[in-house]
């Protein structure tokens, strides 16, 4: 009888299986920010729209480290980092940005005064408590058939990105992304060899969340259980050739 007793009170005490568990989606860990997207047609997209061009990813891996978000956009097609100059101020007084996020000089020339542009556009920002978050122009594919016949514009935009190097040694404040780190392949530029595949849109977005979350004490890419994407080993001719697996992921597949 006693067995039939502990028989029944194992039954009883016996727990049931736990249902399976997924992990919490993301919740808001930041107050709310309103990030200005300024650029040329790289910032663009395909239409200027709050997930275009970099906008999806950096929205994506914000989402994942809590930090709620409004894009305004005010790309143009073709604009120089001039064509901005005399617009930054007004653009704060409309939006009242948190962060801007800015990618002009892939379309200036010798003629322009990039680094002086470069100056009043970020001093602009700062003295009116905006904080920003810069880059570096990418490289542009010179096997295109388009860049092939003009190899003079692999010079201008490398003295670009020097410009904007030497603007921003003045504004320590303000983050850089290298967007030279984007390899100039037929994998991450279009057939001209200057704009963006979705690949590379994605990897803008990577750096520039990179370069921002120390600024904005988001969590890192790995503290989120995510990582770099492969590949984005890019540079100028001049500087050393980056460590594979170590300055950046080998795709394996």
């Amino acid at each position: 009888m006693n067995w039939i007793v502990s028989f029944i009170i194992a039954l009883v005490i016996v727990p049931s299986p736990e249902p399976p568990t997924h992990p919490p989606p993301p919740t808001a860990v930041f107050p709310a920010i309103v990030a200005l997207s300024i650029g040329d047609s790289l910032t663009v997209g395909t239409d200027g729209s709050a997930t275009a061009s970099y906008r999806g990813e950096l929205s994506r891996l914000m989402r994942l480290t809590g930090q709620p978000h409004t894009w305004k956009v005010v790309g143009a097609g073709g604009s120089k980092c001039s064509y901005w100059v005399t617009r930054i101020g007004d653009l704060i007084t409309l939006h009242h940005p948190d962060v801007i996020f800015l990618d002009c000089g892939t379309n200036d020339t010798p003629t322009d005064n990039t680094e002086a542009d470069y100056r009043i556009i970020l001093s602009t920002a700062i003295n009116r408590g905006v904080q920003v978050v810069a880059s570096l122009i990418g490289i542009p594919d010179m096997r295109s058939a388009t860049n092939s016949v003009r190899p003079y514009i692999l010079t201008w935009m490398h003295n670009t990105n020097l410009a904007i190097k030497r603007a921003l040694v003045d504004y320590p404040q303000v983050r850089v992304a290298d967007m030279q780190r984007v390899p100039a392949n037929p994998e991450f530029l279009q057939v001209d060899g200057i704009h963006l595949t979705s690949r590379a849109e994605a990897a803008y977005g990577q750096l520039f969340y990179q370069a921002a979350q120390p600024m904005r004490g988001w969590r890192t890419l790995a503290q989120m259980g995510t990582y770099e994407m492969c590949g984005l080993s890019g540079t100028w001719v001049e500087d050393p050739w980056p460590i594979p697996d170590v300055a950046y992921r080998v795709c394996r597949s």
